[in-house]
């Protein structure tokens, strides 16, 4: 992960490790109309513009980079203040309060407090603090890699600042959006955004930017691997850098330098610039900073194969890890930790660092981003149209047009969420249905095997299932599926006394080895009397072993853990347990587990 930092207020994000959300189709329903909502009740733009306000001790230590003292001071103020602190000194304490935490890599309370900033602001009629609010919101977002939403901020703030003239916030967005591009791997975009924001930065003659400007254009280079131009603005964003004393962001023009050097081959230059950044990082004391240097260093070894250096790196970049966390390097650091241990052998401590991979990447992955970001694009074009159209009609148009407008979207908005809880209500009562109707064919089932010792076995004379059996391999009668009846009978009471399904090796030599048979007849007594083969029965005990695991206890309400689930039925992976169960119930192991619970719940009121 690389931070992009200059002296002013500016702090955008960019994720080299971008990772997918698979969202479910009702969520996405939900997130459509969510946005449709905020586009009908929330103001286009600020009313009025005033001149930011600013408390010059807070100003002071955040501009001298002393995130955590000025984090300090703005809560002091802000108990010191209680409700006599005005709404506009208070958007402009939690605005600031939620770039400091940036900076400070508390992802969690710089996106509490920027969503704090949006509820003091949208009563706020001073235009200066709302659009630094959709600045805060937005790089919040980005972030946490919730890109959607980063978009969906950043597009309020472009518009805003284009319509303003306010080249400060415009330049702040046009770097969020090349930033959000170049995320999802849409470099020419994002280049054209970071020129653009350059243009504006040599403009406004803002000299504590530059450095920021032309690394972000180096950056976006090295990715097009168009390595001259790379060179070319990294070589400049180092002497910007170095005259302007700008340590934090040397580290990150130095690591860069050292990418592009290992890309082009060049092992030699490549270890000078990450250990010039491991050096800038050691004066500056800052464990992060640190921790991404051994983490390159690692990086370096697992490309030359040397396991045992990338361990040696990775255990120091993850103890600096565990003082300062900072999750997606972490899933770095894990991901290499796992190949190092798996290719010498190291299975027990390969398969630690890929849990721990797996943990954290569940809480900073997004499910189905970069699809989902392209549609948001689109939508948000169209959008931008509509609205431009809006606001040419709005000038002609009288009060009275403007409120049949908005009646007739806030009717859209109401029928659309009926049509979603509709849509919800549906999904629900078909999963229930799902549920009793497999609780209803399991009763059936269990009452046969109760009362199966009342079927007698078709007529096959005095003979036993031996002396049957015999007369097959003499080739006497051995197309009759009846002649198999006996041989079912002894495959399902094996299977249900041992249990043999449990374990996932299970095959069918095994079966015809205890069974004493071959596969011919095996199959003959499987197709005649039970599934359609050999995998579909031992599939359907799985199935049924999973249910009877899933069922709620006595004083248990609590959803079991899917991945002790499938290893205790004879599922031999998690895939092929969701969708072998999906397959045979109509319902994920969730959803089921989910419903049983609720049936649970229903019963005990029912007793109460």
């Amino acid at each position: 992960m690389r931070h992009f930092f200059s002296n002013d207020e500016t702090l955008i994000v960019f994720l080299s490790l971008t990772i997918p959300l698979n969202m479910r189709k009702d969520t996405a329903a939900t997130g459509l109309i969510f946005v449709l909502l905020i586009s009908v009740f929330t103001t286009a733009y600020p009313a009025n513009s005033s001149r930011q306000m600013q408390d010059t001790a807070v100003a002071r230590l955040y501009n001298t980079y002393q995130y955590q003292a000025a984090s300090d001071l703005i809560a002091q103020k802000l108990a010191k203040g209680g409700n006599e602190t005005s709404s506009d000194q208070q958007l402009y304490y939690f605005n600031t309060l939620s770039m400091s935490q940036l900076r400070l890599n508390h992802l969690d309370s710089a996106k509490n407090c920027a969503c704090r900033s949006m509820r003091i602001a949208s009563k706020s009629t001073d235009s200066a603090l709302v659009s630094e609010a959709w600045k805060v919101m937005s790089y919040a977002y980005n972030m946490g890699g919730q890109l959607d939403s980063a978009l969906y901020f950043t597009n309020k703030l472009l518009n805003y600042s284009k319509r303003a003239g306010d080249d400060r916030q415009y330049r702040n967005a046009l770097s969020s959006m090349g930033t959000i591009l170049n995320q999802n791997k849409r470099f020419e975009e994002a280049l054209k955004y970071y020129l653009e924001a350059d243009q504006i930065i040599n403009k406004m003659g803002d000299t504590s930017s530059f450095a920021l400007s032309q690394y972000n254009l180096g950056l976006t280079f090295q990715n097009l691997q168009q390595y001259d131009s790379c060179f070319y603005h990294l070589q400049e964003a180092v002497l910007m850098a170095e005259n302007r004393n700008q340590s934090d962001l040397l580290v990150f023009i130095y690591g860069s330098m050292a990418e592009c050097y290992l890309k082009l081959g060049q092992k030699e230059a490549w270890k000078k610039y990450l250990l010039k950044a491991n050096d800038v990082a050691l004066k500056l004391g800052n464990l992060q900073f640190m921790a991404m240097a051994y983490s390159s260093l690692a990086y370096g070894a697992l490309q030359e194969k040397d396991f045992t250096g990338t361990i040696k790196y990775g255990l120091k970049a993850d103890s600096l890890l565990k003082k300062n966390p900072y999750q997606v390097l972490q899933i770095n650091v894990d991901s290499m930790m796992f190949a190092a241990y798996s290719n010498l052998s190291r299975s027990s401590e390969a398969l630690t660092w890929y849990l721990d991979f797996i943990k954290i990447k569940e809480k900073v992955i997004g499910e189905k981003q970069e699809a989902l970001l392209n549609k948001i694009m689109v939508e948000y074009g169209t959008r931008e149209k509509n609205l431009t159209i809006s606001k040419q009609k709005a000038e002609i148009q009288n009060k009275k047009i403007q409120l049949r407008l908005l009646s007739l979207l806030l009717l859209i908005t109401l029928f659309s969420i009926i049509l979603l809880f509709i849509h919800i209500s549906k999904i629900r009562k078909h999963r229930e249905s799902l549920y009793q109707k497999e609780k209803f064919l399991d009763e059936q089932i269990a009452e046969i095997a109760l009362y199966k010792h009342l079927f007698t076995l078709p007529a096959t004379g005095d003979q036993s299932p031996g002396q049957a059996e015999d007369k097959m391999l003499a080739g006497e009668n051995v197309e009759n599926p009846a002649s198999r009846y006996p041989l079912y009978l002894q495959l399902r009471e094996l299977l249900e006394t041992r249990k043999l399904y449990l374990d996932p090796e299970l095959n069918q030599q095994t079966l015809i080895s205890l069974l004493g048979t071959n596969k011919k007849y095996l199959y003959q007594a499987i197709a005649g009397y039970g599934e359609e083969n050999f995998r579909s029965l031992i599939n359907r005990y799985r199935v049924d072993e999973s249910k009877r695991i899933m069922e709620p206890k006595p004083g248990i309400d609590a959803m079991p853990d899917m991945s002790s689930v499938y290893q205790a039925s004879g599922f031999s992976s998690a895939p092929s347990f969701y969708r072998i169960f999906k397959h045979y119930t109509g319902l994920t192991p969730v959803e089921y587990a989910s419903e049983a619970r609720k049936e649970a719940r229903k019963n005990k009121m029912k007793m109460a």
